[in-house]
């Protein structure tokens, strides 16, 4: 049921009207569903209808965003947050390789944010795909968690064989990111493990991450 209808006896206008005052208040969700013969009455109410139906799919995926930018952007963060606390604690640090490790993180995180806001406004959420090696990007994403993983005392290891698939590199990149983290994160207190793995299958690449923690194996 929509929310006009204790109105259905009501004049057209005032439907419409009605319905143009509720959505001007920010509630999108309502439709006029205006019934009865076609005429000028019931073709602006359906144009309007259809107006909420865009507007409210194009708020969504704009909330959309905002929860999974917010969501993804924490691991690029906290790797930045890790490698300022390593380097404030170190009394000699090496200030050309702390910036270079920085300049790649902020690089990775502006590749992510450029694909969510492709994906964003994309009506089929369609996005560029373009030949990936998988083994290279495990190898970055364990370079990149490393600060983070030794800071908890554990330690990651690359496996596998040449790994080429097809997809988005921000994206898969940061797939694999956010297994190997939470792979860090969900393991032993100390002296824990992570083991990722990249192996071609008959139909499909596969990314496996492991640890010695209580979670299962990720792919």
């Amino acid at each position: 049921m929509d929310g006009f209808s204790p109105a259905r006896c009501s004049p057209p206008l005032a439907r419409i009207t009605d319905a143009t005052r509720t959505a001007a208040t920010g509630s999108l969700s309502h439709r006029i569903r205006l019934p009865g013969r076609s005429d000028e009455f019931r073709e602006l109410a359906d144009a309007f209808d259809a107006m909420l139906a865009r507007l409210e799919a194009h708020v969504a995926e704009q909330q959309r965003f905002a929860a999974n930018a917010s969501h993804e952007l924490r691991t690029p963060l906290a790797v930045t947050q890790t490698l300022l606390d390593v380097a404030s604690k170190d009394p000699h640090p090496d200030k050309g390789e702390l910036v270079e490790r920085l300049h790649a993180v902020n690089a990775r995180a502006i590749d992510l944010t450029e694909a969510l806001l492709l994906l964003s406004r994309a009506d089929q959420r369609s996005f560029v795909r373009e030949h990936v090696e998988l083994s290279l990007i495990a190898e970055e994403v364990t370079e990149s968690l490393l600060p983070i993983a030794e800071k908890r005392g554990a330690t990651i290891e690359t496996f596998g064989d040449m790994t080429p698939t097809i997809g988005s590199p921000a994206l898969l990149l940061q797939m694999a990111t956010n297994l190997v983290h939470n792979a860090i994160v969900h393991n032993l207190p100390d002296q824990g493990a992570v083991w990722v793995t990249t192996g071609v299958q008959p139909k499909s690449a596969v990314l496996t991450v492991e640890n010695t923690g209580d979670s299962s194996p990720h792919s």
